[in-house]
């Protein structure tokens, strides 16, 4: 079968032209729509368009026959927990925006110097409200909690049942890791004066070590994530899923 511009595209890791060929093939009869979703999702995750991935593969979870279904819903569930990992990122940084703010009112009250952008960041002279970003981070976290669950429910449900003892080790891997993630990411969402804090050793540093340190560890683990989704989805192509894969990652050979 020959091979066309959207195969070609994935293959030389252009993964976002090869999502934007494949959405437009969702369109055409001869292409069976699911395997268009399937194959513009997958190009969308490895592009870090989880928003994107996310809504394809859903598509193409409710359309793919049954042999399929292990192929999609592995690749849904590793979009998914990509969103919610965008949803910890969003929450990460209201609540980053909330502290500056509390400190920069309190700076300004008490006629020390502070960072006028920070209470003024959008140029209009309307102050941002650190109760408004709390809510907004926890809310967030909320979201992403739920995220994680339903990737784990998506990892969870039958139709994997011959995948490979390594794709069936990650599959185990990812569950426990997503049940770390929703625990965590279900206390960042609990409104503090409903849950008393528990006992903690207090920070060591600056404020701004502190957060130098916070972003730290939050790039290396989103990009622990990120070699894991990608390493995950190569070997679900490898040959655990069905259709017409050829090994890279697509259900299609056009």
């Amino acid at each position: 079968m020959c091979r066309g511009p959207s195969r070609s595209a994935y293959d030389d890791s252009q993964f976002g032209v090869a999502a934007t060929d494949y959405t437009a093939l969702q369109h055409f009869p001869p292409v069976e729509t699911w395997k268009a979703h399937f194959d513009a999702g997958t190009a969308e995750v490895r592009n870090e368009d989880v928003w994107g991935a996310y809504d394809d593969l859903k598509a193409a979870l409710t359309m793919a026959p049954e042999d399929a279904a292990c192929m999609v819903q592995t690749n849904l569930a590793i979009a998914t927990e990509a969103a919610g990992d965008d949803s910890v990122d969003y929450a990460a940084d209201d609540l980053a925006e909330a502290t500056d703010v509390r400190a920069a009112l309190a700076a300004r009250e008490a006629g020390e110097p502070y960072d006028e952008a920070v209470l003024d960041p959008d140029g209009t002279g309307v102050e941002p409200d650190p109760d408004d970003l709390e809510d907004s981070s926890r809310s967030s976290s909320d979201f992403a909690a739920t995220l994680y669950a339903d990737a784990t429910e998506l990892r969870g449900r039958p139709g994997c049942e011959q995948q490979s003892d390594a794709a069936a080790s990650a599959n185990a891997d990812a569950q426990d890791r997503l049940d770390s993630k929703e625990q965590s990411a279900a206390a960042a969402a609990a409104d503090p004066s409903d849950t008393p804090p528990p006992p903690t050793q207090a920070p060591s540093g600056s404020p701004e070590e502190q957060e130098a340190a916070r972003r730290s560890a939050l790039a290396e683990r989103n990009a622990e994530a990120a070699n894991g989704r990608e390493q995950e989805l190569q070997e679900q192509a490898s040959g655990d899923g069905a259709g017409d894969g050829d090994g890279t990652g697509s259900s299609q050979r056009w």
